[in-house]
């Protein structure tokens, strides 16, 4: 039996940034799904970036990245991104 560590303040802020941006990925207004676009598009390391998060709960960036590429295309939005 895996033993489960404790929930920190940080890893459930870490968990709202990422539930609030997929949220924002499927906004009506394009000034919010414009900048959660750039969230998963990011590459900073600051404790609430994308791939500090992504790393918190062990997943892919890569792939996280994929997945909201492919349910949000916009063609006004692909013009700025810059996906890695």
């Amino acid at each position: 039996m895996r033993e489960s560590k404790p929930v920190t303040g940080a890893k459930r802020l870490q968990y709202a940034c990422i539930i609030d941006a997929l949220h924002n990925t499927l906004s009506n207004q394009p000034d919010i799904k414009k900048e959660a676009v750039q969230w998963f598009d990011s590459t900073d390391t600051h404790l609430f970036s994308f791939f500090n998060c992504c790393e918190t709960f062990d997943l892919d960036p890569s792939m996280v990245r994929e997945a909201v590429r492919m349910s949000t295309w916009d063609p006004k939005i692909q013009k700025t991104r810059v996906l890695k």
